[in-house]
């Protein structure tokens, strides 16, 4: 399956379950959707994962910092086969889930935890984690940052999902991020900015080489991507779709590119 066809999958849970259980999130799970479907994607995924064996000690890591997105995540993990598509919506800890849904930036320590565990171990997997740009505002991503590049955490990869919004309106309307790049590298780590809704580049930055440095990718994303009426929308961080809401979304989920 084409990461293409993995996201619009993902989508088309996400708002369903979003529906079905009348839970927030929406936009940020539509924003992240190309991102997971690189990682996730039966056929050339990123993450190396076997779902019938989810606690693998050699498998990759992968952790969502930003946890109202965590539809998308389910999503993914059960299109990818670590639990039937049938069952989303009743597992709160599903299998393939690396850590429960944390506070703003929390995930990031973890990850370098896990990162720093693997290259003191000499193991070989990699470790990510999915933030959204809002969580450049705590410290604790910061101080994670900091601590990533004094151990030379090539083994880390670091993807913000960058769609400009937060809960209470646009990112810059708290406090202003850019250059988010140069701020970033001043900490010693490797950059990119990606297009987050094209596949092939973003499988491509994630292939880039960075030697002794983990890997930060400001991913530019469109917030309910996929779906007109919640595109670039602060309303759709806390809302869920009715019945007609939803039916529209799934026939332009089915209609276009997304």
């Amino acid at each position: 399956m084409r990461a293409s066809e993995f996201a619009r999958r993902i989508r088309q849970h996400s708002v369903r379950l979003a529906h079905q259980l009348q839970a927030p999130g929406i936009g940020s799970a539509l924003s992240i959707a190309d991102l997971l479907a690189v990682l996730y994607a039966p056929e050339g995924g990123w993450l190396r994962l076997d779902p019938a064996r989810p606690r693998d000690p050699s498998r990759d890591r992968f952790l969502l910092s930003k946890a109202h997105a965590g539809l998308a995540l389910q999503a993914a993990l059960a299109e990818r086969g670590f639990f039937p598509v049938q069952e989303l919506g009743r597992r709160a800890q599903p299998p393939g889930l690396e850590c429960p849904p944390c506070g703003p930036a929390l995930a990031l320590p973890l990850a370098v935890g896990k990162a720093l565990a693997a290259k003191r171990s000499g193991a070989y997997w990699r470790t990510v984690v999915l933030c959204g740009d809002g969580e450049w505002q705590c410290g604790a991503a910061w101080e994670a940052l900091l601590c990533a590049a004094q151990h030379s955490l090539e083994g880390l990869t670091i993807v913000i999902d960058a769609n400009g919004l937060q809960g209470l309106g646009p990112l810059d309307g708290a406090v202003r991020l850019d250059p988010l790049d140069a701020k970033l590298r001043s900490f010693g780590v490797a950059v990119l900015e990606v297009d987050g809704h094209h596949p092939a580049r973003l499988r491509a930055a994630l292939d880039h080489a960075h030697p002794n440095q983990p890997l930060v990718l400001i991913a530019r994303t469109t917030k309910g991507k996929g779906v007109s009426f919640m595109e670039d929308s602060v309303s759709w961080h806390h809302r869920a779709p009715n019945a007609e809401q939803l039916a529209q979304a799934l026939a332009e989920l089915e209609g276009g590119d997304a």
